[in-house]
């Protein structure tokens, strides 16, 4: 939902994107690309923050 929230685009495309990188084995969209890359590395940050704090 972050993905669809970021890139200001409908969650309906952003599932129909995500279904065709496998039944049509097209690309995934440069700027969904982008967005799930930042979400990554924020989740990468927390996870670590959290792991040095205990």
């Amino acid at each position: 939902m972050a993905v669809s929230q970021n890139s200001n685009t409908k969650l309906r495309e952003v599932a129909e994107a995500v279904v065709a990188t496998t039944t049509r084995q097209e690309p995934l969209p440069r700027k969904f690309q982008e967005q799930l890359a930042a979400g990554r590395r924020a989740a990468g940050m927390n996870a670590r923050r959290l792991f040095h704090s205990l």
